[in-house]
């Protein structure tokens, strides 16, 4: 007797510090994916809220792993269908690592560590437990990647729904609404991509803590983006009706937002309950109880494919350094008649620069006083980023604008900023699809008929689609 009551304490520690180790075997093969999970989380204009994310998942995944300490029997092991998956997401992640976008990379990364994490909770805590593998995955989800890659599509969805909403004198005309005499834009600061990442989180947070099944877990998280898209849609009609008759006040759209995402709040907490509420507890049959075996085969083989995979990625990476030929770029002399005259970007601005796949170059305009920045890329790149980003990376203060259309009836984002020791000033941006063997003369010249986008996120889906003619990108940022 005195050995049956010792012996489970004993295969307890030893279960748990077992997955624990091979929770951080597969984070260390994955210590590319890390280092930038670090700068996406920690740089000035990363998102700590992120790491805090990530940090509760592992936190509850401890928690439940502990609480669930009875469950275990020296029988038990690893459920080996979630280290096969996780087994998946190491070799893809090692192989295409340096063909991936970064946020991409970085999901494959937590969703083998969120597999392993699963996969070593005994069988019954783990089908409650869904939330926490939801949140380890979400938690690379910074806003500014997500604002870059989504932000399009969802102000397209936005606006249609906005449209049915103000009834059918209201048309969504690309990202905007119009009534034929007024058109407002729904800029890619109101796309309302945080609103829909903090629902999500919100969502994997209610259904850890009322441990919902796989079933309503999924239907938790898509009744969290439902609410997040109908709101935002609600927030834009809202916009649009105040800017119409005439309040331009920017200060109404936080207002707007910080309403409707408490409605939201407030109503997925309500529907977390009834999915509660409603969920029977399935009984145990002898089939759902048999202990899940892995043997060390199997853990053995994901050791070594972490080792591999941790050594792959710098060989992958080694073979692509030098890939790219880059001729130097004749930058236009003139702009709306006044002389550019080339002046050296700053040391946060380098920075900002250092990693960009092209040519980049600044001016001052004539004596304007305007600065204007010029970056030509050959393809489409994550890393030709909206201006605001670095901006962000500085802790300047600063505040979204109307978009507005030039002379030319092209349409540019804006953005006021305002910096210590300086006045306020203005910032718009625009993308064009040039001509590649444009050079020198006129920047006019170079953006004439030029096909052109407002934000980052709709040239990239325009220049990111299989058979997309565009090709060489020109970004123009002016500060005024």
């Amino acid at each position: 007797m005195s050995v049956q009551a010792v012996q489970p304490a004993i295969n307890t520690r030893t279960v748990l510090v077992a997955r624990a180790a091979l929770a951080l075997a597969v984070s260390l093969a994955c210590w590319a994916a890390a280092l930038a999970l670090w700068d996406r989380w920690w740089a000035p204009w990363g998102s700590q809220a992120s790491a805090m994310v990530f940090a509760i998942g592992v936190l509850s995944w401890a928690w439940l792993a502990v609480r669930g300490r009875e469950a275990w029997t020296p029988a038990h092991a690893c459920a080996p269908a979630f280290l096969a998956a996780s087994a998946a997401c190491l070799l893809v992640y090692a192989a295409l690592y340096t063909r991936l976008p970064q946020l991409v990379s970085c999901e494959l990364a937590l969703t083998a560590l969120g597999c392993v994490l699963m996969g070593t909770l005994p069988a019954i805590t783990r089908r409650q437990s869904w939330g926490v593998f939801f949140l380890i995955v979400l938690s690379a989800h910074v806003a500014t990647s997500l604002e870059f890659f989504i932000g399009f599509p969802l102000r397209l969805v936005v606006g249609k729904i906005a449209a049915l909403m103000l009834g059918q004198s209201i048309q969504a005309v690309g990202t905007g609404l119009t009534d034929g005499a007024n058109t407002v834009f729904i800029d890619a600061p109101c796309s309302g991509v945080r609103m829909l990442s903090t629902s999500l989180v919100l969502a994997s947070a209610l259904a850890v803590l009322m441990r919902l099944r796989l079933y309503r877990t999924l239907l938790l998280l898509a009744i969290a983006v439902v609410l997040a898209v109908l709101g935002n849609a609600e927030r834009a009609a809202t916009l649009f009706i105040v800017t119409s008759a005439g309040d331009s006040d920017s200060d109404m759209d936080l207002v707007f937002g910080i309403i409707v995402f408490a409605g939201c709040v407030c109503a997925l907490t309500y529907a977390a309950s009834v999915l509660k509420r409603r969920e029977n507890p399935a009984p145990q049959s002898p089939l759902k109880s048999r202990p899940e075996r892995a043997g060390r085969p199997v853990l053995y083989s994901l050791f070594a494919l972490a080792c591999v995979a941790a050594v792959i990625r710098p060989v992958f990476a080694i073979a692509a350094e030098g890939a790219e030929v880059r001729t130097p770029t004749q930058w236009p002399t003139t702009w709306e008649g006044q002389r550019l005259i080339p002046v050296p970007v700053s040391e946060g601005m380098r920075e900002y620069l250092r990693d960009f796949p092209g040519d980049s170059a600044q001016f001052q305009v004539g004596d304007t006083g305007k600065l204007i920045l010029l970056r030509r890329t050959a393809f489409a790149t994550r890393k030709l980023h909206s201006s605001e980003n670095c901006y962000r990376g500085k802790g300047v203060t600063r505040k979204p604008m109307p978009a507005v259309r030039d002379t030319g009836g092209r349409l540019w984002s804006q953005f006021w900023l305002n910096r210590p020791f300086s006045a306020p000033r203005t910032v718009r941006q625009c993308y064009f699809s040039i001509d590649p063997a444009a050079a020198g003369g006129a920047l006019e010249d170079w953006v004439r008929d030029a096909p052109s986008w407002p934000d980052a996120s709709s040239w990239y889906w325009a220049a990111a689609r299989p058979g997309s003619p565009v090709r060489t990108t020109l970004a123009v940022t002016v500060l005024e």
